[in-house]
């Protein structure tokens, strides 16, 4: 996000590595945030739902301003709906 496209592509191949090596390694969120840092939102939204599945914390969402160029697209507006529903029952 602060314009350095070429680490922010180096931090997605070490990413890449360390899920080969640890499956169980918890970097989904971190997925997410490079893709939306990265400007590729379909990939960005396939992590958020992967981690809403995997029943990640994410109401933090509601207000970091990372997630501040996604606020209008229509599937974060749907994946926060189903986080608040989440979070009432």
């Amino acid at each position: 996000m602060a314009g350095n496209k070429k680490e922010a592509l180096l931090c997605l191949e070490r990413l890449k590595e360390r899920e080969k090596r640890d499956p169980h390694a918890s970097v989904t969120m971190d997925f997410a945030i490079l893709y939306a840092a990265l400007k590729d939102y379909d990939k960005t939204f396939e992590y958020l739902e992967l981690a809403f599945e995997q029943r990640f914390l994410l109401i933090f969402m509601r207000s970091h301003p990372i997630w501040d160029s996604l606020r209008e697209d229509p599937r974060f507006k749907e994946l926060m709906q189903r986080i608040d529903k989440g979070l009432i029952q």
